[in-house]
């Protein structure tokens, strides 16, 4: 049996993605072993948080539950994606809720009313009776 770290695990299970990122490969990892192993032998915490002993036979077995993990975790990430994509597309489109009235925006002259001129004598002639 063999002591491993999260960078030494991952150089055993995921050697390509180890080599391309590094540090996305072990994250990638940390999830999976929290996933999969819980409380088991890789208890999340600080400091060491992974001196994981394992034996050949066992890293084997992960690597196969890894692999199942990865699908299962891509299946799970299009799922949600089509989800979002579902729900966009379903939204109801916004309806005009104003009442509706017999005025036309466009037509100014059929609203009735003093024009700014006529309101401007009515304030003068106002003045000038006080």
């Amino acid at each position: 049996m063999a002591i491993y770290t999260t960078r030494t695990l991952a150089a055993e299970i995921l050697p390509e993605a180890l080599e391309a990122n590094a540090k996305a490969a072990t994250r990638t990892l940390r999830k999976f072993l929290r996933d999969e192993l819980g409380e088991g032998k890789a208890v999340v915490g600080k400091g060491n948080r992974y001196a994981l002993d394992y034996n050949k036979r066992e890293i084997n077995a992960l690597k196969k539950k890894f692999a199942a993990w990865e699908i299962a975790q891509a299946e799970a990430q299009k799922a949600r994606r089509e989800a979002l994509a579902a729900k966009i597309t379903n939204e109801a489109p916004v309806e005009d809720t104003a009442p509706e009235t017999d005025i036309e925006d466009n037509d100014d002259a059929a609203l009735e009313g003093p024009t700014d001129e006529e309101i401007a004598e009515m304030l003068c002639t106002a003045d000038d009776e006080d």
